[in-house]
C-alpha cells in the first residue's frame, strides 16, 4: 500500500500483510512439486490421433483391445508393455512421457505397496497361539 504525507514528500512504501485465503505459498509450491512434468493426456491422444488415426483403430494396430491406449492413458499400471508400445510409437521414451510411472533408466515404478505391520498381535489373541 502506498501513502504520501502532507509534506508533498514522495509515497512511501508500507509493509503491510495481505489476508489471503487457500494455501500459503510454501503450500502451493509443495502442490507444484507433486505434479508429474511428462505430456499431458490430451496431448498424447492428440498426437495419435494426427498421425495415425482414431485410438481404438491404433490399439486394433498394435495388438491391444479396441480401448487399450485409452486405459493405459487413465489407468497407471494397466499395461506395462502396451505403455512402452505407445512411447513406441510416438518415437519417445516411456519414462519422456510418464516420468511418474518410470525410472530414468526405463524401469517402471512399482505401484506395490509395502505394507509393514504397525503392531504384532500378542499370542493369546491367536488361536493355537500362533501366527497364520
Amino acid at each position: 500500500m502506498l501513502r504520501g504525507n502532507d509534506t508533498g514528500e514522495s509515497p512511501v512504501l508500507l509493509d503491510k500483510k495481505e489476508s489471503r485465503w487457500g494455501p500459503t505459498q510454501s503450500e502451493e509450491n509443495a502442490i507444484m512439486a507433486r505434479k508429474p512434468c511428462g505430456m499431458h493426456v490430451e496431448d498424447i491422444k492428440s498426437e495419435i490421433r494426427k498421425r495415425f488415426g482414431s485410438l481404438s483403430g491404433v490399439s486394433k494396430q498394435i495388438g491391444l483391445a479396441r480401448n487399450g491406449i485409452s486405459n493405459i492413458l487413465s489407468q497407471p499400471g494397466y499395461s506395462i508393455s502396451g505403455e512402452k508400445k505407445v512411447a513406441k510409437l510416438l518415437g519417445r521414451e516411456p519414462y519422456e512421457i510418464w516420468p511418474d510411472r518410470y525410472h530414468a533408466d526405463g524401469t517402471p515404478v512399482s505401484r506395490v505397496v509395502d505394507r509393514q505391520p504397525t503392531s504384532t498381535v500378542p499370542a493369546d489373541l491367536r488361536q493355537n497361539g500362533v501366527a497364520a
